[in-house]
């Protein structure tokens, strides 16, 4: 994969990955809407030139339903 932003071939590495949830603790369903209410470190793929990274793994949500 090579970077959007300068063309390089992008590295295996670690980053910081959006977590999705809703800011008010509702239960999500169908047509609710999601933001970024926490950040994992996880595996990503990025450049060793900008720093730009791509994670290619499944969307992590947070439900507040315990």
């Amino acid at each position: 994969m090579e970077c959007r932003d300068c063309g390089i071939e992008m590295e295996a590495g670690w980053g910081m990955i959006p977590v999705w949830g809703t800011l008010d603790g509702r239960p999500i369903q169908n047509g609710t809407t999601l933001n970024m209410v926490d950040a994992a470190y996880g595996p990503v793929m990025k450049c060793p030139d900008c720093g730009h990274s791509v994670y290619e793994g499944k969307m992590i949500v947070k439900d507040e339903r315990g």
